[in-house]
């Protein structure tokens, strides 16, 4: 669990960080550059913190809002064929961290998706994206999140990214999603 002070350090770090965000037909696709009020409004519907700049949030259907509430990282890293957390990882999940810990996200449920690309069978894929889903919700839990207010799911290759190259690195990835309406 992190101390007053590391959350206070990771807070002033994240904020000092370039705040491009990708917009995506899918969910808004963050790069590991990407900061804490960036990740918060797009896991809250743009609900953000005082301390934020504003965010302008357009209305639209339940899918829109659903797809408005999803975060997806392909900057959290796992050795190959592995479930193992890279220390590259550290910094995206402690800025999700810091937002799951905010007063205005303690009652929200998150899911944690994980998705491969196609390369091996669909059931390994699926074990596999499953198993760095469980891996991710480790390191939260580990740090201080309450373990019923995480989801886990693994697709597999059933959802690519990219389905024009489904053996392409941009398929694996992590994604949050607020599920709490």
């Amino acid at each position: 669990m992190l101390n007053i002070l590391q959350k206070a350090f990771l807070i002033y770090c994240v904020s000092s960080l370039n705040q491009t965000a990708l917009s995506e037909p899918k969910a808004k696709m963050l790069n590991q550059d990407s900061n804490y009020c960036t990740i918060f409004a797009h896991l809250n519907s743009g609900d953000i913190p005082k301390e934020c700049p504003k965010i302008r949030k357009k209305r639209g259907t339940k899918e829109q809002d659903i797809k408005e509430r999803t975060v997806t990282f392909q900057s959290i890293y796992f050795n190959y064929n592995k479930v193992t957390l890279l220390k590259e990882s550290f910094n995206v999940l402690d800025t999700i961290i810091l937002v799951l810990d905010h007063p205005k996200m303690l009652k929200k449920t998150i899911r944690i998706e994980g998705h491969t690309d196609s390369k091996g069978s669909d059931r390994y894929n699926k074990s596999l994206s499953k198993q760095r889903a469980l891996s991710v919700k480790q390191y939260f839990v580990q740090h201080g999140i309450t373990a019923k207010r995480l989801i886990t799911k693994g697709h597999g290759s059933k959802y690519l990214y990219d389905s024009e190259h489904p053996e392409d690195g941009i398929n694996r990835r992590v994604e949050f999603v607020n599920i709490t309406l």
